[in-house]
């Protein structure tokens, strides 16, 4: 686990401990309310939300962002149960194999270039 929070804590502009998941629920609660905030505050005014207002936008897809983490979380846990109940322990052998699918397209394909290209454009 510490390996992982080390490795994967930035993902773009957002900042993400895939190993402190009730960190998550706070953060997409803090952006849900920014979001809720900002539609009341145009409803109240009776004006359009400005589609060009980038905080509002960047919170829109970092709340979607962080609502996909958690709906993966969710069916990797269900369909790890219902592998394991169908193959027991040899249903670990997905999980392995998904990794080194993974493994294999970071060595063709890294992420860490993309992550340094779009830091240095900043």
């Amino acid at each position: 686990m510490g390996l992982q929070t080390a490795t994967l804590t930035g993902i773009g502009p957002l900042t993400v401990h895939t190993t402190f998941v009730t960190g998550m629920i706070n953060k997409l609660a803090q952006l849900v309310s920014h979001i809720a905030f900002r539609l009341v505050d145009s409803l109240r005014l009776s004006e359009p939300a400005n589609a060009d207002d980038t905080n509002a936008n960047l919170d829109v897809s970092m709340a979607i962002f962080l609502l996909a983490i958690w709906v993966f979380y969710v069916a990797g846990a269900a369909l790890g149960t219902a592998s394991f109940q169908t193959w027991g322990v040899r249903s670990l052998f997905i999980a392995v194999a998904l990794l080194f699918l993974v493994l294999a397209v970071d060595q063709f394909h890294p992420l860490s270039i993309e992550e340094e290209k779009e830091q240095s454009e900043t």
